[in-house]
């Protein structure tokens, strides 16, 4: 009966022992089998950087040489600035010993001949009057003045500019000392009044006496920048 005992307790040994074999060589093997995993996973990884590092590299080097094979040739081409005078017409006074560029559709009235001589340039005509500086589009070239002194120059009271005096340094000498030459653009819905330490003079304006002129209308800026620029180009031949 004990041998009985003895075999059967044995056997349950055996069998445990057996099982639990089988356990351990199952988690092993999964051990396994999970490591695998792990370091197939981490090779690819590894192949994936590896890869867009040389993708990476070879990219560089492409432009490189690119660089390398146009940087010399490439050259950048400045914008080209526009004149706006170049296709004007260009008048030269060999006598009075000046030059200018005015509008092709502008008119000249040269009357550099005459005893009081003077040179229009205007957009019609009709802006050529005997007083130079009425309110007309023009510019005036007079080479021996006009019996009184142009004014210096004209803004109206929000401060826009509608006439301007070139100032002359050094005149040649078939030119007055009073030689002017003076450009204005036409003011639409002129008047003025006469101001003096800010409140309005109501008779009379003693600009002399410390009182100023001030002008009230509107003027088309593109026809005043046509006056400057004709200014701008206004030079003497020698």
């Amino acid at each position: 009966m004990e041998e009985a005992k003895k075999v059967s307790s044995l056997e349950n040994s055996q069998t445990e022992n057996s099982q639990n074999q089988t356990i351990k060589d199952f988690s092993a093997h999964h051990r396994q089998k999970a490591f695998r995993i792990v370091m197939l996973s981490l090779i690819t990884l590894i192949f994936a950087l590896g890869f867009t590092y040389y993708q990476n590299v070879k990219l560089e080097s492409q432009n490189s040489r690119l660089r390398q094979d146009f940087g010399g040739r490439a050259k950048l081409t400045p914008t080209p600035t526009i004149n706006p005078t170049a296709n004007w017409k260009t008048y030269t006074n060999n006598e009075f010993g000046f030059t200018l560029k005015y509008p092709a559709n502008w008119v000249v009235g040269d009357f550099s001949a005459e005893p009081d001589p003077k040179i229009y340039f205007a957009p019609t005509k009709t802006n050529i009057t005997f007083n130079p500086f009425g309110n007309t589009t023009k510019l005036v070239v007079a080479p021996h003045g006009f019996g009184s002194e142009p004014p210096s120059g004209r803004i109206l009271s929000d401060g826009t500019p509608f006439a301007k005096f070139l100032t002359i340094k050094t005149i040649p000498p078939s030119w007055r000392k009073v030689g002017f030459v003076y450009g204005s653009v036409e003011v639409k819905n002129l008047s003025t009044t006469c101001e003096r330490n800010g409140e309005i003079v109501k008779s009379g304006c003693d600009i002399f006496g410390g009182e100023r002129l001030i002008y009230h209308g509107s003027v088309d800026t593109s026809t005043w920048r046509i006056i400057d620029q004709i200014l701008s180009t206004f030079k003497f031949l020698n």
